[in-house]
C-alpha cells in the first residue's frame, strides 16, 4: 500500500509540474503577445502622426496652386480687351 501511495503521489506532483509549466508557457505566449499588441500601437501612432504631417503638408501645397492658378487667371482677365478674349485667355 505504501509503494501505491508514493507513487500515485509521484504522479500527482509531476502532474502538477506538468501543469505548472503550460501555464508558465502560456504566460509567456501572452506576454509576447502583449508586447507585440504595445509594439503595433505605438508604430500605428507614428504612422498616424506623419500622415496627419503629409495630409497638412499636401493641403498647403494645393492651397498655394490653386493661389497661383487664381493669379494667373487675373493677369489674363484684366489683360483682355473683350469677355470674348478673356474667355480665350483663360
Amino acid at each position: 500500500m505504501h509503494d501505491y501511495c508514493s507513487s500515485q503521489g509521484a504522479s500527482e506532483r509531476q502532474r502538477g509540474d506538468r501543469e505548472e509549466d503550460e501555464l508558465e508557457s502560456e504566460n509567456a505566449r501572452l506576454r509576447r503577445l502583449l508586447l507585440q499588441a504595445g509594439i503595433d500601437a505605438r508604430e500605428s501612432d507614428v504612422v498616424n502622426r506623419l500622415q496627419k504631417a503629409l495630409i497638412g503638408e499636401l493641403h498647403h501645397l494645393v492651397k498655394n496652386l490653386l493661389s497661383m492658378v487664381l493669379f494667373i487667371t487675373g493677369l489674363s482677365i484684366r489683360s483682355a480687351t473683350s469677355l470674348e478674349a478673356a474667355n480665350e485667355a483663360i
